[in-house]
């Protein structure tokens, strides 16, 4: 019996060692097939190709750019001050559209009428005085001095109503031009006092950036030509086009001044900005696509799909617009590089290209 269970255990153990010879041959032979037929087995087989869109390097022509802060500027401003103390009675409401000729703000203006038409009466009177005085000089009836008193009379009330009537004129202010009224805390019933600002007027449809640059980069530019504006807070970016050069050079910063009309409504007035413009000649410039660029602590690299697979290469990058960046070293022209996926990719990896840009 014991030798009986001794044979069992001796063919169990004989079996698994056959069977461990059969795979390993088996494995053997497949590997062999595959290396003859170029097939990997399955054994041996990798991760599967990653799915990465590309795009080519291309030749285009290029202006290399600089950047510079400028102001949004209104082509019509107004600081409006109460030229005469007064009590207000009818105010523009803050942050509303004014039309030219409407009211910004009015004074209380009774007292003034009122004495208005005294002054009238009272030049009438002196007119009528000088002119008597004339009449009675012709026939000696009065003295040269008492005819000249009668006509410094007559100035002085001319001079008396067109200074009250300047005044009536400082206590209702008009809108020039058609703008928009910025924020303010007044109410009529509200006094003032002559010199007081009381708040700005502007027109919001006539915007321009007002910008420097130094006096080399000016060759580049010229009046018509439109630049890029960028708003530092919204992050909006719009065109402007240049309207005004500058005839002066500063002399400490060794820039001249521009201007450029902004060609939409989609900035304030007072904004911060940020204006591109072309700094050199046209020239022809290997380009990519900003996505393909791989940005780390020891420099840009990008992936160049080769026969399905991928090459991790440096480059030396330059400027970038409009979605696109300089390649002034590491690429040539028609090279194929990774523009979306790179995130699975290593150096070699194999790739399945989708969408070519």
């Amino acid at each position: 019996m014991k030798m009986w269970r001794i044979l069992l255990i001796f063919g169990v153990i004989l079996s698994v060692m056959f069977a461990g010879i059969s795979l390993s041959l088996t494995t053997a032979r497949n590997d062999m097939a595959g290396e003859e037929t170029g097939q990997p087995s399955m054994m041996r087989k990798g991760p599967p190709p990653a799915l990465v869109d590309v795009s080519q390097a291309r030749l285009t022509s290029w202006n290399s750019e600089k950047q510079v802060l400028a102001t949004v500027k209104s082509k019509h401003y107004l600081n409006v001050l109460a030229e005469v103390s007064g009590t207000i009675t009818q105010v523009a409401p803050a942050g509303s559209r004014v039309a030219s000729g409407e009211a910004l703000f009015h004074l209380d203006s009774r007292a003034e009428v009122a004495e208005l038409k005294e002054k009238e009466a009272n030049l009438k009177l002196t007119q009528l005085n000088a002119a008597r005085a004339d009449s009675l000089a012709s026939t000696h009836s009065v003295s040269k001095a008492d005819q000249q008193s009668a006509h410094v009379d007559f100035a002085k009330a001319v001079s008396d109503l067109e200074s009250l009537r300047n005044t009536l004129r400082k206590m209702m202010v008009n809108a020039p031009f058609p703008g928009l009224v910025s924020l303010h805390d007044l109410e009529v019933g509200q006094s003032v006092l002559s010199g007081e600002k009381l708040f700005s007027f502007y027109d919001p449809d006539h915007l321009y950036v007002e910008f420097s640059v130094p006096e080399q980069d000016v060759r580049f530019l010229h009046q018509g030509m439109t630049v890029q504006v960028k708003d530092n807070l919204s992050g909006y970016v719009g065109k402007a086009t240049i309207s005004l050069i500058g005839t002066e050079v500063d002399t400490e910063s060794r820039t001249l001044t521009l201007r450029a009309a902004l060609e939409n409504g989609n900035f304030r007035y007072g904004s911060s900005v940020r204006v591109t413009y072309p700094s050199s000649e046209s020239k022809m410039s290997l380009v990519v696509p900003r996505m393909a660029i791989n940005y780390s602590a020891y420099g840009q690299s990008v992936f160049v799909v080769k026969n399905n697979h991928v090459e991790l290469r440096s480059v030396i990058t330059g400027d970038s617009y409009d979605g696109l960046v300089q390649i002034e070293q590491g690429l040539k022209e028609n090279d194929i590089v990774v523009t979306a996926g790179q995130i699975r990719l290593y150096p070699n990896a194999p790739v399945r290209v989708g969408e070519s840009q």
